[in-house]
């Protein structure tokens, strides 16, 4: 489990520090931590605390202190479990950069970091006690949102005002997070639902429940990132697995539109058409999986920076609780690591099954809105 350092903690990492690294940060200085407003520590526990990672944060920058595992328990993921809990917890915060040093023969801890992102981007010499240089390793983050929005920037009209955002899709204007007000208070929203009263539908984002009437359904997301390097995904790997190509984007064309059906046959065309378009115009790239040569599951993704959004995520009825469903996510994530993405986003339902899967292969809360839609 991974949580926030409390202080019956101190003496167990006081122990794990001096064994791991032949050294500690001492009994007041752990004390410290928990009293400062801008360190933090967080600790891996399993019976007992296997792993820890000190930081300071100000607001923009966050600083790796002390970040340690136990030496029985290495090579099993901890490490990247700590720095990714570390990092995305306070990303959702308002951090920009990461910043940390690092002897230069521990190279274990080095591999670390690059497969995370860091950048090497100065040496001190002669650093260490023993002499031993230290290297300071740089992550840049960038707003999660670009890669998010980067989809609902092609096919939306925005209107923005000093209250609120306004999306349009002239389209799909049946399509809800492609027609709604994005607000930043309440004070506006009597007028837009004067505005919107002889409408089919109103949906409003907040980041708080909307108390109003004439609303019938609040529909409770939930915005997720993890550091790629740290999705843990048991994985048996079934299926066969493929980037949607020209030889089988109309199967996957046929895929996206049957799944979509439910919500009728006009929708599902214009849905299955926007997505199928974004592909061929290498606006976002797809990956299917299949079973006896029968396209079963999905997944667009697109890309903004080193941030990569995976939308559109589905398996067939049929062949779900599988483990089709870990195959097909596990590519798309070893793709991306191999093509110098840094960070996975995605948006969950908070009432939903796969928030808590996502939340196990390492995903993090950062955003939480709510779209309160209003029927006539």
């Amino acid at each position: 489990m991974l949580r926030q350092m409390k202080e019956s903690d101190i003496d167990s990492i006081v122990n794990l520090e001096n064994n791991t690294l032949g050294e500690t940060l001492g009994h007041d200085m752990l004390h410290d931590i928990l009293n400062n407003p801008i360190m933090k520590a967080y600790c891996y526990e399993d019976n007992n605390v296997l792993g820890y990672i000190s930081v300071s944060f100000d607001g923009n920058i966050l600083e790796i202190l002390n970040f340690c595992v136990d030496i029985n328990y290495q090579n099993k993921k901890i490490g990247k479990k700590l720095l990714n809990y570390a990092i995305i917890n306070n990303y959702k915060l308002g951090c920009k950069s990461v910043i940390l040093e690092v002897r230069k023969d521990n190279l274990r801890a080095i591999h670390l970091y690059e497969s995370f992102g860091f950048k090497n981007i100065y040496v001190r010499k002669n650093y260490y006690k023993d002499l031993v240089d230290a290297l300071v390793y740089e992550l840049k983050l960038n707003d999660y949102n670009l890669a998010i929005d980067k989809e609902i920037n092609i096919h939306c009209r925005i209107e923005k005002n000093n209250d609120f955002i306004k999306y349009n899709d002239d389209i799909q204007f049946d399509k809800y997070y492609h027609n709604f007000y994005k607000i930043n208070n309440l004070d506006c929203i009597d007028k837009i639902i004067e505005d919107n009263k002889n409408n089919k539908f109103l949906c409003i984002e907040y980041d708080k429940p909307i108390d109003k009437k004439g609303f019938d359904e609040i529909d409770d997301n939930i915005d997720m990132a993890a550091m790629i390097s740290a999705i843990d995904i048991n994985d048996n790997k079934k299926g066969k697995l493929d980037i949607v190509t020209e030889e089988n984007i109309e199967l996957a064309y046929s895929l996206i539109y049957n799944d979509s059906l439910e919500f009728g046959a006009d929708y599902s065309k214009k849905d299955s058409e926007r997505i199928i378009n974004d592909i061929k115009n290498s606006n976002s790239k797809a990956f299917v999986i299949s079973v006896n040569n029968e396209l079963i599951g999905f997944i667009n993704t697109y890309v903004s920076n080193d941030i990569c959004y995976l939308d559109h995520f589905f398996i067939l009825e049929k062949y779900q609780k599988m483990g089709y469903g870990k195959s097909l996510f596990n590519y798309v994530i070893n793709y991306y690591k191999n093509n110098n993405v840094n960070m996975a986003v995605l948006t969950a339902d908070n009432e939903d099954t796969p928030k808590e899967m996502y939340s196990k292969w390492g995903f993090i809360e950062i955003n939480r809105s709510f779209f309160s839609r209003r029927g006539n």
